[in-house]
């Protein structure tokens, strides 16, 4: 009998004192041979089970792709939401357990893997249309589905979409190379989605965040070992792009994760350049979005240590450099309105990167 499992997080519970922060989270079990759905809640420092309701798929259940769900994702008043591989949205309703199906992500012919909420009024999907790696959404309040747009050609949707820190990201399959990698998307132009990192060997079918009030933290799931039966719960440092520790071992197969995290965008970019906003060090440079005529600065680096502040577009192309800095409000009325990336250099070489909305 096989098994696939869906995770997903539970987290932020609010008490006067501050949050606190459960580790419980559930799994949706799918039996491959009856398709059966179960959904569990377990907890990742102990082996408990408890199972709970679940929404079963109504849509065109004839077609053995519509009764297997492939991800899930939590919205900002805790309703979840399961997707079919063939693109079929469900919700499940927090107050009464009711349960709905919305409508499919796409009419044509594709696989959707990958779901994600944000923290207002959108859930995200990402899957294959045609051979062709697409990005969708879906808004809550108007209930309508659009296609935002085709990701680079490369680039396959592997598992699963999760945010971090206002940027959206998306575990992928570099057709190219083969590798397992993670790219940042470009949620203006989807086209322009950046590789990020590289997730090695292994194959990851689920990926989420969790904000711990002070910072954030972000987990894939794995296939470990390669056998399609066990799979790993495994820490990765967005900041400095790199696979940490692993934290468990499950004897299943994940297919996808979510948690709901409150730290997420409708308009995040990338550059394909080598920029991180998030490079490890103590230094920092933070200025309010958008502006329109002015870049005033904070930042704990001294002004005569600064080398240059240098302002690219999304393609990575430079638009304007400012090597003297003596003041802390540098003019931008010469800059379109748009979306780019800031570009910090010291002159001891250390890098800080930052968005910039020019409205």
């Amino acid at each position: 009998m096989n098994y696939k499992i869906i995770i997903y997080l539970i987290c932020c519970f609010s008490i006067a004192s501050g949050s606190i922060y459960t580790q419980e989270f559930y799994i949706n079990t799918v039996d491959n041979t009856q398709l059966e759905n179960d959904v569990y809640l377990v907890n990742v420092s102990n082996s408990s089970q408890e199972l709970q309701a679940l929404c079963p798929p109504t849509n065109n259940t004839q077609q053995y792709f519509e009764n297997t769900y492939t991800d899930i994702a939590i919205d900002y008043q805790n309703n979840t939401y399961y997707v079919s591989a063939l693109g079929s949205l469900y919700r499940k309703n927090f107050l009464d357990s009711s349960c709905e199906f919305l409508g499919k992500f796409a009419e044509s012919v594709g696989t959707i893997n990958a779901l994600v909420a944000d923290s207002n009024n959108f859930i995200y999907a990402a899957g294959n249309l045609n051979s062709v790696g697409s990005l969708f959404r879906y808004d809550i309040i108007l209930d309508e589905f659009s296609q935002l747009g085709n990701l680079p050609d490369h680039y396959i949707p592997a598992g699963d979409l999760f945010f971090y820190n206002d940027r959206l990201f998306l575990t992928s399959i570099d057709t190219t190379t083969l590798e397992s990698c993670i790219i940042e998307i470009n949620m203006v132009e989807p086209e322009l989605s950046c590789y990020y990192m590289t997730l090695n060997d292994f194959v990851t079918y689920g990926a989420f965040s969790v904000n711990f009030g002070s910072y954030s933290k972000s987990y894939i799931l794995t296939d470990w070992n390669n056998n399609n039966e066990y799979s790993s719960l495994i820490e990765i440092d967005i900041e400095n792009r790199e696979i940490l520790n692993t934290i468990r071992n499950y004897n299943h197969r994940v297919y996808g994760a979510a948690a709901y995290y409150n730290q997420t965008s409708t308009n995040s970019i990338c550059v394909n350049v080598d920029v991180n906003d998030f490079n490890g060090s103590d230094l920092y440079f933070n200025f309010i979005n958008p502006t329109s005529n002015s870049l005033v600065f904070t930042t704990n680096i001294e002004l005569s240590s600064i080398k240059s502040i240098g302002v690219f577009d999304i393609q990575g192309k430079k638009v304007t450099t400012f090597n003297t800095i003596n003041h802390n409000n540098l003019d931008v009325t010469h800059i379109n309105t748009g979306f780019y990336i800031v570009e910090v250099i010291t002159d001891s070489g250390k890098k800080i990167t930052k968005k910039l909305i020019i409205d």
